[in-house]
């Protein structure tokens, strides 16, 4: 009976390591799976936070294409403006030309008269 008891009491020895080895590879793992999650977190974060940047980057070229293209339109409409005054620049030079053409002849029949 002393020689059972003896046994068992070395069995139950065994098994209460083996439940506190048991229990602190349960601790490291569940460490090691804390760490994991804050990384995947952080990461999540991180990613979360490039996606805002590049989202925030992309408005502020969708708005800087806007301002172009009216810049742009304004140009063209200046431009435009520009060459109508060419064109009635030229249409007044002409007549101006003709006018003193016109005041040069009379100046040259008024001297012969």
């Amino acid at each position: 009976l002393t020689v059972e008891k003896e046994v068992l009491a070395g069995a139950r020895r065994e098994a209460e390591e083996a439940v506190g080895r048991a229990v602190e590879e349960l601790a490291e793992a569940q460490a090691a799976l804390a760490l994991r999650v804050q990384s995947r977190t952080e990461e999540e974060r991180h990613e979360e936070r490039a996606r805002a940047k590049a989202s925030a980057v992309q408005r502020q070229l969708e708005e800087v294409g806007r301002q172009v293209k009216a810049k742009q339109a304004e140009l063209e409409a200046l431009a435009s403006e520009c060459e109508e005054r060419a064109r009635l620049s030229t249409g007044d030079t002409d007549r101006h030309q003709a006018e003193l053409g016109r005041l040069q002849e009379e100046c040259v029949t008024v001297d012969k008269a």
